[in-house]
């Protein structure tokens, strides 16, 4: 006889039990240049939650005319009164591939509701971006010309090169140290 499987808790889902979470974009340009990166912020502030519950945030999902490079979520943990509070900052940089309009996707962090008992959802809306092309470079002619160095002077800032008796000096001293 085969026993019973093991009796599975009824959490409720997601299990990320705090008292509140505020999510939000910090820095969000409203237009893009296409192909330079623009750095996005997104921060989530929870109030009876520490690093151990939740230690990253998540990206918008990927889509068509854009890549998006994340870096490591940054964490502040405080413990101020009888609560913890955490503070994720998640920094992405953002590289619109075409002239045109971006739409990053929402992004969205469910989590349980302490006082109240109930499932909650924090969401960031989508982002919509104008991108605009690329800047051209500027032309030759508004390129200030460089001034031109006389062969006196740069030979003047050329450093001379350590003496044979200088490098052997430091092989002697090198050597007296692993004998001593």
């Amino acid at each position: 006889r085969r026993p019973s499987p093991w009796p599975q808790p009824s959490l409720p889902e997601p299990w990320l039990p705090v008292h509140d979470l505020q999510l939000e974009w910090q820095q969000v340009p409203t237009t893009v240049e296409a192909g330079r990166g623009v750095e996005l912020v997104l921060e989530a502030r929870l109030d009876g939650a520490s690093r151990a519950q939740l230690d990253n945030l998540p990206l918008p999902a990927a889509g068509p005319g854009y890549r998006l490079y994340p870096q490591a979520t940054e964490v502040e943990e405080s413990f101020p009164a009888e609560r913890p509070q955490l503070l994720l900052r998640r920094r992405m940089v953002l590289v619109a591939e075409q002239p045109g309009t971006l739409q990053l996707p929402a992004v969205a962090l469910a989590w349980w509701q302490v006082p109240d008992g109930q499932r909650r959802r924090s969401v960031q809306p989508a982002i919509q971006l104008q991108v605009v092309a690329a800047s051209a470079p500027a032309p030759a002619s508004a390129t200030p010309a460089l001034p031109t160095a006389t062969p006196a002077a740069s030979t003047a800032a050329v450093a001379p090169a350590p003496a044979p008796a200088l490098q052997a000096w430091w092989w002697l001293l090198a050597a007296a140290a692993l004998l001593s």
